[in-house]
């Protein structure tokens, strides 16, 4: 999703996002057949080597490890690779412990469903025919098949050969297993049998079992190295040969026939464990136990979490013959290194991820931001500085925006849900708040990417850190100026998706609600509980009527009709502006007038508007003709202009809208021009005549499914009351398109929108009847608000018009008034974003200009081409228009991009850049095309960018 944001034509900073557009992975095949061969992709290689005596067992263990991206099924056999069917029994079985041995005496039956990502572990067996004899040998060919041939393979079917040899010297096989320490006073060389897996600090026992397979007695070499970050306890070692016998770490005390020596084998702090069993007969077996923990190393910055980096596998002297030597460190032991150590297998040992998140502000640390207790009912924020982000003022309708930062504590890479706590009294702030999450730019919104349909903060190394902005919008309608210590408040959360306990959070306040940056009224001073005004009274003057106030673009409230204005006995009116800077700092303010709400614009022809420091109008306002202001006005200070508006002597009689607007010069201490508008009327009427009036035309825009307000004023400009006659005035609307609806109101509290003070004066579509809306008598007005609604099926484009006609019956005098409401529809806000994306296979190359909102279907390793059009729709031009994006999840930023010129392209052939970003830029890399300082009414701004998907 692209984000624009723009400043409209009242100076109000706005944005718009534009549609999702989604990418689908497909399934890629890719598997591994390990150990021992050094390429575990390789399509055939060796398998292992061993020596037994005729008619004994001996195990070959295997994994298979879909490194493809989707579950596959995969068949595992073995056959004679000779087809001379000398061995007397094969087979492959299952094993789970990943002891290297069978789990059961019933070989593998069908496929094996092996998950993306996960490993499956089995053993073959073979037995030599007890006919051979010394310098008997055969292979055994191990395959492992891959089901779905359609997604990607490069090889179906990996194949291993095995080597078995006969000897009636000794022969030795071992195996290592990992298992949980027991409970009760069992002793720790007969651990439990359940596999281990656990969190840093758990402690294990390592066991390595040993058989001589061979024909006569010898000595067996055994030496462990385990994984850097597993730490052996001192003392812990024992020997099954002596009963259960514990071992000296330093062999200074072993008992008789065995040395057992601890040591390092690298300067990286690795720990080694070495031992000789000095005379092992035929048949006999034996084990070696020790306990180990998983240190902090372990799943950390040496190791991976669950991957064979965490496993450990012992070297043994698989064959005895004359001479050699092997040690235990500094023990020496004869005759037993007659062939090169082999390795048993790999007992797993899962580091299971710790989950851990911090929440802060944005000066926050893990140290600074952690809660000192765990989270209670939701609640995880702490009271102090760090875990609370404090905004001193807003306005209601206003974006308030906090930055967080979430903080990845754990030892895995972790995504974290954001959301807010749920616990009572934790958010104060009103119904009808929003919430919004955007990346560090505060414009790019941040999406649901680990696919709980919750905004997260998609993908956050261990030890990573993000910073976030949560934007809060309080309703529009909400009273102010309020304050209070704080005013509101809510408890901000990052959750871990893989553990929902594991929670953190941090809370955003609100210290005060003031009435705007800037309002302009015509009753209320800087400082009071005001802001536009209702219209007041009618005064004729000269054949001139005035109505002072109307509706503005921050109306909330009512606080009573403005005085009639001045006038002059030249025909003119004089209105009484006050603007109140409610800013942290001075602004200026400049002054315009227009017909309508749209700024900049105009009045009608030969109207004129002049602004003066004084009642009389005799004193100009400062600033040059045409460009009056208001002068410096200090913090929550006011000042007080006159604008005198002159119609021309011609003018007809009706009564004229008058929109008056005050904008600063520069921006406020939100960053932003701020502006406030009013809207007052001049009634122009003949004397001593029947007449009424319905205000100007109005044209407005609106989205489909939505609405447009206009706001009419009834008013009586004649001399003789209308509807009195014992006939009320009646109201109909008509011309609307089918599928059109509309409701009038009486605008109650003169505030120009639809709230609870508005009483309903009817509802319909084209042909209902006309509504009863009572009489106006002379010098007076009564205000109405035509609500205008689309269907949810209006075309963007789409223009209605809505003709409003009020009768009177019964005073054929006051004839008829009448106005068309012109409404067209458009996509919501006044610039609409497009986005489309097209794919190529492999490596960004060739651009593709991208043409579908639709999903696509790719692959690991693909690229994304992405265009975003941005069209100004409104009626007249948008400032500062910015097109944001992100690079999106699982994707980074392509080596290969669009030219220049065309990364950024405005219609208005302006010069637009695309910010700085790196090759290989990784997910949530912000950016943005811009800045195009005015972007007219069917005007672009286009962005495009390659992505490639990770593999």
């Amino acid at each position: 999703m692209a984000t624009a944001s723009y400043t409209d034509s009242n100076g109000v900073q706005q944005t718009a996002q534009s549609n999702v557009v989604q990418s689908l992975i497909q399934q890629v095949g890719s598997f591994t057949l390990s150990p021992p061969t050094a390429t575990p992709s390789a399509a055939t290689g060796a398998g292992y080597t061993k020596s037994a005596a005729p008619g004994s067992t001996v195990y070959m263990q295997y994994t298979v490890t879909n490194t493809g991206n989707g579950s596959d099924n995969f068949t595992l056999a073995v056959a004679d690779a000779h087809n001379t069917d000398t061995f007397a029994a094969t087979g492959v079985y299952a094993d789970v412990n990943q002891d290297g041995l069978p789990d059961s005496s019933s070989p593998i039956s069908g496929a094996v469903t092996i998950g993306a990502g996960t490993s499956y572990t089995f053993v073959v067996a073979y037995t030599l025919p007890s006919s051979a004899t010394t310098g008997w040998t055969d292979q055994g060919t191990v395959t492992a098949t891959a089901a779905n041939g359609a997604i990607g393979y490069g090889n179906l079917t990996l194949t291993r050969t095995d080597t078995v040899n006969a000897t009636l010297a000794a022969a030795f096989s071992a195996n290592t297993s990992i298992a949980l320490p027991p409970s009760g006073a069992q002793a720790w060389w007969s651990p439990s049998t359940t596999p281990s897996s656990g969190k840093v600090g758990t402690s294990t026992i390592y066991t390595i079992t040993y058989v001589n397979n061979g024909g006569a007695a010898g000595p067996v070499y055994i030496k462990d190295q385990l994984p850097v970050g597993f730490t052996y306890v001192a003392s812990s070692g024992a020997w099954s040969g002596a009963i259960g016998t514990q071992l000296d770490d330093a062999d200074a005390s072993n008992p008789s026939g065995i040395s057992y020596k601890v040591g390092s084998y690298s300067a990286s702090t690795g720990t080694s464990v070495e031992a000789v069993v000095a005379n092992v007969v035929p048949g006999q077996s034996g084990t070696i136990s020790f306990r180990v923990l998983a240190s902090a190393g372990a799943g950390g910055a040496n190791t991976l979490i669950g991957t064979s980096t965490t496993n450990n596998a012992a070297a043994y002297t698989a064959s005895t013959l004359s001479g050699g030597s092997c040690t235990t460190g500094a023990y020496t032991v004869a005759n037993c290194n007659g062939s090169t150590t082999v390795s048993t297998n790999a007992a797993p040992f899962t580091v299971l991820a710790t989950r851990a998140v911090v929440m802060t502000s944005s000066s926050g640390t893990t140290t600074t931001g952690a809660d000192a207790t765990a989270p209670t009912g939701g609640n995880a924020a702490g009271d102090g500085s760090a875990d609370t982000v404090t905004v001193a003022s807003a306005v209601p309708g206003g974006s308030i925006k906090y930055t967080f930062k979430v903080f990845n504590t754990g030892n895995d890479t972790d995504t974290f849900l954001l959301g807010f706590s749920s616990a009572a009294g934790t958010n104060t702030f009103p119904a009808g708040t929003t919430y919004n999450w955007f990346q560090s730019d505060g414009v790019t919104p941040l999406q649901a990417t680990a696919g709980k349909g919750v905004v997260d903060t998609g993908p956050l190394a261990a030890g990573a850190s993000t910073t976030l902005i949560l934007q809060v919008v309080v309703p529009a309608a909400t009273t102010a100026p309020q304050s209070g210590s704080p005013l509101y408040k809510a408890t901000a959360q990052a959750t871990s998706v893989n553990d929902a306990t594991v929670e953190d959070g941090a809370k955003a306040q609100l210290t005060a609600l003031a009435p705007g940056y800037v309002d302009l009224t015509q009753t209320v001073a800087a400082g009071t509980a005001g802001l536009d005004q209702g219209p007041g009274t009618t005064t004729a003057v000269q054949g001139i009527a005035v109505t002072a106030g109307g509706t503005g673009n921050n109306s909330t409230a009512s606080v009573g009709p403005s005085p009639a204005p001045a006038a002059s006995s030249a025909g003119n009116a004089v209105f009484k502006l006050i603007v109140n800077n409610n800013d942290s700092g001075a602004l200026t303010f400049n002054l315009s007038a227009a017909s309508t709400s749209s700024f900049p614009g105009n009045l009608p022809a030969g109207w004129t508007v002049e602004y003066y420091t004084d009642a009389a109008a005799t004193t100009l306002a400062a600033g040059s003709a045409g460009a009056r202001n208001t002068g410096s006005i200090a913090a929550g200070s006011s000042a007080t202009v006159y604008a005198k508006v002159t119609p021309p002597s011609n003018a007809s009689a009706a009564t004229y809208d008058v929109y008056f607007q005050a904008q600063s010069t520069t921006g406020a201490s939100n960053g932003v021009i701020v502006s406030d508008y009013l809207r007052d009327q001049v009634v122009v009427a003949a004397a001593s005549t029947y007449s009424m009036t319905l205000g100007s035309n109005g044209s407005l825009q609106a989205s489909a499914g939505g609405s447009a307000t206009y706001s009419h004023t009834l008013a009586n400009t004649g001399t003789q009351a209308c509807g009195s006659g014992g006939s009320p005035l009646s109201l109909t609307v008509s011309g609307l398109p089918s599928g059109w609806t509309y409701a009038v109101y009486q605008d109650a509290g003169t505030i120009g929108v639809v709230d609870g003070e508005a009483p309903l004066v009817g509802t319909g579509a084209n042909g209902t009847s006309p509504y009863t809306i009572g009489s106006v008598a002379v010098n007076a007005n009564q205000p109405l608000l035509v609500r205008i609604f689309p269907p949810g099926s209006a075309a963007v484009g789409t223009v209605a018009t809505a003709t409003i006609t009020v009768t009177d019956a019964a005073n054929p005098g006051c004839g008829s008034a009448v106005l068309t409401d012109t409404t067209t529809v458009v996509a919501a806000g006044q610039v609409q974003v497009q986005k489309y994306q097209s794919t190529s296979t492999g490596t960004c190359g060739a651009w593709s200009e991208p043409s579908l909102s639709s999903n696509l279907s790719v692959k690991p390793g693909d690229c994304l081409m992405f265009k975003t059009v941005v069209t100004n729709v409104g009626t007249t031009a948008a400032k500062n228009v910015q097109v944001s994006d992100a690079v999106p999840a699982y994707t980074t930023w392509a080596a290969t991009q669009p030219a220049g010129a065309t990364a950024c392209v405005s219609s208005t052939g302006n010069t637009v850049t695309l910010s700085s970003v790196s090759s290989g830029a990784a997910a949530g890399t912000t950016f943005t095309c811009g800045t195009e300082t005015s972007l007219p009414p069917g005007g672009t701004l286009t962005l495009r960018f390659a992505v490639q998907i990770n593999q």
